[in-house]
């Protein structure tokens, strides 16, 4: 008997300003529902038991990252040439 055939993902972003730079907040979540293994296949061995071949499904994982945009108000003016 066979596992389930997909698994389901979600994402979720937030956008704010963090000292005065423009910052996006992003949590991932893989595999939500997943818990059994995949029945990839099963084949006849020579004495003719069956076996199993198991792919075993994404673990579920959680990731939270932060990412910033600096812009040019940290490029020093440049000296006037006379």
């Amino acid at each position: 008997r066979g596992g389930k055939l997909f698994g389901v993902n979600a994402s979720a972003s937030y956008r704010r300003n963090v000292a005065n730079l423009p910052t996006t907040f992003r949590l991932n979540l893989a595999n939500l529902i997943e818990t059994d293994y995949l029945t990839q296949s099963v084949v006849q061995l020579r004495d003719g038991s069956p076996r199993h071949v198991h792919l075993y499904g994404q673990p579920r994982t959680f990731s939270l990252t932060a990412s910033t945009q600096l812009s040019g108000q940290w490029i020093l003016p440049m000296a006037a040439v006379r």
